[in-house]
């Protein structure tokens, strides 16, 4: 089913623009109101940041605040993307607390009293300085991306240093309490499917629970997979415990071998948006006879 997503777009200089909190690469491609579409000339899933190619139109100046710079409580304003174009309201921030976010370089905002209700969303202060861009947190509450790491993701691509992502076929949901006491585990993510000729299929199963990614040790799903991609290890190591015991496995991008065709297809989960997981595929079983 298509769905139709508005969403404000950044120029970030004369012929560059950034838009945040679409994944384009499952939710397809950016057009403008009247059609056209856009270039992409970088993607990042894990953010879900995404550099646009944009008609030129001369040197864009904007001033911007770092997050240290922003005193609540205050009003600030918050641009979003609608069918009739961007649209600008004031919101008043109660309080921004800093967080980290193994997603983003720098430190998220965590603003109450904000109803930031659209991912992507720009906020400005009043005098006009961008301030950062919502984006979904860990845990899935909503926060701010700093204005600097936003603008310089243009700078990024143009110099090569774009942020690159591995992908080992993860699917990860949280430890809830009823799963930690059923797995034994006090902390870590739930491995709830896996993706067939990934790099981890073979060496993780559904239900290990994943407590550490190169040592670090691992509280939420977005926090596994944001180390998981952006490791520069090769191999990755990963912590797990399987059947209540600690065990550590070697991961790298390498898929895994195609298993033979003979028995069927192994049991295999797929992952549901708001739902978790369910099962995709189960070996056909011919009873004797």
């Amino acid at each position: 089913q298509h769905v139709t997503r508005y969403s404000p777009a950044l120029r970030v200089d004369g012929n560059r623009a950034v838009v945040v909190g679409i994944d384009v690469q499952s939710e397809g491609r950016f057009v403008d109101r009247q059609g056209t579409a856009f270039t992409v000339l970088a993607a990042d899933p894990l953010r879900q940041l995404s550099v646009l190619a944009v008609p030129p139109e001369g040197t864009v100046q904007m001033p911007s605040m770092t997050a240290s710079e922003l005193q609540a409580p205050t009003y600030v304003v918050v641009a979003e993307g609608t069918a009739a174009g961007v649209t600008f309201r004031p919101v008043f921030v109660g309080s921004a607390d800093r967080f980290a976010d193994a997603r983003w370089a720098r430190p998220l905002l965590a603003v109450s009293g904000s109803p930031l209700t659209n991912p992507g969303a720009l906020v400005f202060s009043l005098e006009g300085a961008f301030i950062g861009a919502a984006v979904v947190g860990a845990g899935g509450g909503f926060a701010v991306a700093a204005a600097e790491e936003v603008m310089s993701a243009a700078r990024e691509w143009e110099s090569g240093r774009f942020a690159a992502t591995r992908d080992f076929g993860l699917h990860l949901q949280p430890l809830t309490p009823a799963l930690s006491q059923s797995l034994q585990v006090a902390q870590g993510v739930v491995v709830a499917a896996i993706d067939s000729g990934s790099p981890a299929a073979g060496v993780l199963d559904l239900t290990d629970v994943i407590i550490s990614v190169d040592g670090t040790t691992i509280t939420n799903p977005e926090d596994a997979l944001a180390r998981l991609a952006r490791s520069s290890a090769d191999p990755v190591q990963i912590g797990f415990v399987r059947n209540g015991q600690p065990q550590t496995a070697s991961v790298t991008d390498a898929p895994a071998p195609a298993e033979s065709g003979d028995e069927g297809e192994l049991p295999r989960m797929e992952r549901v948006a708001g739902e978790g997981a369910r099962v995709a595929a189960m070996r056909d079983v011919v009873p004797p006879g």
